[in-house]
């Protein structure tokens, strides 16, 4: 998976990821993110938007991602 964001304040940084584990809160990914990629976009390989990040923990590079299924619900 692809992951856009903007950490710290760089503009259109582009991050390829993995998923790590399904979680009963969404998705685990690992990548070389940064803290500030929350509200990033995570794209399949296809360039379809299957969800966004919500948090990190910056020191293992584990992040979770909330699907974007889940998303719409809530919308």
């Amino acid at each position: 998976m692809v992951i856009i964001s903007a950490p710290k304040g760089k503009d259109d940084t582009v991050t390829y990821a993995t998923v790590q584990a399904p979680s009963n809160r969404g998705i685990v990914i690992w990548g070389n993110l940064n803290n500030g990629s929350s509200g990033g976009g995570v794209f399949n390989l296809s360039g379809e938007l299957i969800g966004i990040v919500v948090s990190g923990s910056g020191y293992d590079k584990a992040f979770l991602v909330i699907p974007i299924n889940d998303i719409r619900k809530a919308l």
